[in-house]
């Protein structure tokens, strides 16, 4: 069994996998990713690719908890998303790299923002919300003759607002993560942490291209999402106990999407009775070239307990009843089940920030909205700070040879 040493290994190659890797190692730390199946594959290649700014969560008329933490959020990623040499204009490329502020001008941009629509006029405590003070810079009314093409047909009625909030396309996200730390990604076929009586983890044993492999760090990361607890208790099972695990709950979601050579881009949220949207619509190209809307909001969160045709039936019937100038006869329709993996409440409700544990040379964190990555990146960076790991040098050399995982690709191709 051949033996790899890193300063840092993380398990999980999703958004905050990716971006926890590029931070690390931009403060020297030799940084080994370990990743089962697909980069990003799983919840991150399932979203729809949405940076929140928490407007969404507004729609009570009162500034949630959650609205409130995702403020100021989409300005970061916008930081990013901007020509390099604005990101380092001030300071050194490591240093900005080191504070979460990554080189994302490779990235795709779907929709340099979002729509908020209503069925019929906006009821009053909502509409007076979003003209305050508070949201005016976030939040703007618009005339008819900006809405958004599918809202410009005679019949749509309703009132329409644009939200300052990007939506990414996901694989190129992931793709510009990935490249600049390439060298330091490993496929493997099988991880399991093993530990020694003082809770620390003493070693990973791995196998990758069959052969069996056994990696040490000075910390472990783990953010593989609904995999933390499967790998984190296995490695705490006999007589060890896993009462120092972090338990994780799962929100699930039964997203449809609709392919179709009718469909015009909209990024939008309809406006419904609750504090979420009705529905949650992105837009995308299939391989081919052919649009896909991607639905999510309430009929994905209330359509979990729906079977895959009666869901589908479900969004077609949303879909007529917004759009009945709609021509879908022809659209092909599918649905996905994803689980939402986050840090256990008591309550059961969301989180409203990322959250990490740590104990001993442990780390296990959720960022429980794709937004929130990079400030789940630098809470690691400064908790494997503060536990005085000292940087002991690059081996992307050694890493490189080792066989790479592929970039998820969405599920409608």
């Amino acid at each position: 069994m051949e033996k790899i040493q890193v300063d840092i290994a993380i398990v999980g190659g999703g958004i905050a996998g990716l971006w926890a890797l590029n931070v690390l190692k931009a403060r020297g730390f030799s940084v080994a990713l370990l990743e089962k199946t697909s980069l990003g594959g799983g919840q991150t290649v399932c979203s729809q690719g949405i940076i929140h700014g928490g407007m969404k969560y507004a729609l009570t008329g009162s500034l949630t908890k959650d609205a409130q933490e995702l403020i100021g959020v989409p300005d970061l990623w916008r930081q990013c998303l901007q020509n390099k040499d604005t990101i380092t204009k001030d300071a050194s490329v490591a240093a900005n790299i080191a504070d979460g502020m990554l080189d994302l001008t490779a990235t795709k941009i779907l929709a340099e923002g979002q729509y908020l629509f209503s069925t019929g006029s906006l009821a009053t405590n909502i509409s007076s919300f979003f003209a305050s003070k508070t949201l005016r810079s976030a939040v703007e009314s618009l005339p008819r003759a900006q809405y958004p093409a599918m809202l410009q047909n005679a019949a749509y009625k309703g009132q329409v607002y644009k939200l300052a909030e990007l939506v990414l396309d996901v694989p190129s996200l992931v793709h510009n993560l990935a490249q600049l730390c390439w060298d330091n990604i490993i496929k493997v076929d099988f991880c399991s942490a093993h530990y020694a009586p003082d809770n620390n983890i003493d070693h990973l044993q791995l196998r990758i291209n069959g052969e069996q492999q056994m990696l040490t760090a000075q910390q472990y990361v783990f953010l593989a999402g609904s995999g933390n607890q499967e790998l984190l208790h296995a490695a705490h099972g006999g007589s060890h106990g896993d009462n120092n695990v972090p338990k994780l709950q799962l929100r699930p979601l039964h997203m449809v999407y609709v392919k179709a050579p009718g469909l015009t881009p909209l990024y939008a949220h309809c406006i419904g009775l609750s504090a979420t949207p009705r529905i949650t619509i992105t837009t995308h190209v299939a391989h081919g070239g052919c649009p896909v809307w991607y639905l999510g909001g309430a009929l994905a969160e209330d359509g979990v307990a729906r079977e895959q045709e009666q869901q589908i039936a479900f969004a077609q019937q949303e879909l007529s009843q917004l759009f009945p100038w709609l021509d879908l006869t022809n659209a092909q329709w599918g649905s996905l089940r994803i689980d939402r993996a986050e840090a256990l409440r008591v309550d059961g409700k969301k989180p409203t920030a990322a959250t990490l544990f740590t104990y001993a040379n442990v780390n296990v964190g959720w960022p429980t909205k794709l937004a929130f990555s990079p400030l789940l990146a630098r809470q690691i960076s400064a908790k494997i700070t503060a536990a005085g790991t000292i940087p002991g040098g690059s081996v992307g050399g050694v890493l490189a040879e080792f066989a790479k995982p592929e970039i998820a690709k969405y599920p409608w191709d």
